[in-house]
């Protein structure tokens, strides 16, 4: 099994955890990841987070935690070609933005059975879509699915 999680999921420990479904989606990564190492999933990165968790500013109190938890977490990494580049031109068509169609086009190069967020508002943009043949979802609904 391969999973990708997008870069906010790298992030969620570090929010608000006082908020109920934060917290729960926190538990929801973080149980996913022990499974898929316990397991022995792929877990994979790409440049599209590499290149997120770069863009945090150095001042952010919680910095080095993030990139230190996404280098500590992936077993596999991905480098972007001209190829996924064009493939998310094409999913901005389609009004997915910049940076989610970069973890779109990634997942499905790699062949990721799920890409997993807590971007809402981009799970909302793809929810009425049929854009790609990987399963694009929220850790909780994917735990509460049974499939991992």
């Amino acid at each position: 099994m391969k999973i990708y999680f997008d870069t906010c999921c790298y992030g969620r420990q570090w929010d608000d955890q006082d908020k109920p479904e934060i917290s729960a989606e926190t538990t929801a990564i973080i149980t996913i990841i022990k499974t898929c190492r316990d397991d022995g999933y792929e877990i994979w990165g790409s440049g599209a987070v590499k290149f997120e968790l770069g863009n945090i500013p150095h001042d952010h109190p919680n910095r080095a935690d993030i990139i230190g938890f996404y280098k500590d977490t992936v077993n596999k990494r991905y480098n972007l070609t001209q190829a996924d580049f064009a493939r998310a031109r094409e999913l901005q068509t389609q009004g997915i933005g910049a940076i989610d169609s970069q973890h779109m086009a990634a997942a499905e190069a790699i062949g990721t059975d799920v890409l997993l967020t807590v971007d809402e508002p981009f799970l909302k943009r793809i929810a009425k879509k049929n854009l790609s043949e990987v399963q694009i979802v929220n850790p909780l609904t994917y735990l509460a699915g049974g499939a991992i």
